[in-house]
């Protein structure tokens, strides 16, 4: 072993580039789906507030002024004199439908519901992650993914 130098064999290296991209792999899917997880929260918490502000009108006559900002970042609730809003991550991307016409929101949209829901069906979406809410039924989401 007189001739033989320090240092790794191919073998080895191999190895441990094959371990080292596992455990990157499993990270990535770990951070997508708490991403994902974060997302259907912040989506299911717009509809319960866009179900409450249904409700608040219904019950008590008044509207409820409900604010979606252009670059969806935040919705909006007001009603009376009580304010709360809903985050959205950074990336999302907010539609609403009227008319059969689905349209991004570009620009500040308001809608005050006195009793009968009369915002439109807003689609949110965040990469291939889409969300539905039907202010006609009431439902609180409804999910489909798309291939990107």
């Amino acid at each position: 072993m007189k001739g033989r130098t320090a240092g790794f064999t191919l073998i080895e290296i191999l190895v441990v580039i094959v371990i080292m991209a596992m455990s990157a792999s499993l990270v990535l899917a770990w951070v997508r789906g708490i991403r994902r997880s974060e997302f259907k929260q912040r989506v299911r918490a717009l509809a319960e507030g866009l179900r409450l502000s249904v409700y608040r009108s219904l019950v008590s006559g008044e509207p409820v002024s409900i604010t979606v900002h252009p670059d969806c970042s935040k919705v909006e609730f007001s009603w009376k004199d009580v304010k709360w809003n809903v985050k959205l991550p950074k990336g999302t991307r907010c539609y609403a439908e009227r008319d059969d016409e689905l349209a991004e929101v570009e620009e500040r949209m308001v809608f005050t519901i006195s009793g009968v829901p009369s915002f439109p069906k807003l689609i949110v979406k965040l990469g291939s992650w889409n969300y539905t809410i039907d202010p006609k039924k009431l439902t609180l989401w409804e999910e489909y993914e798309t291939s990107s």
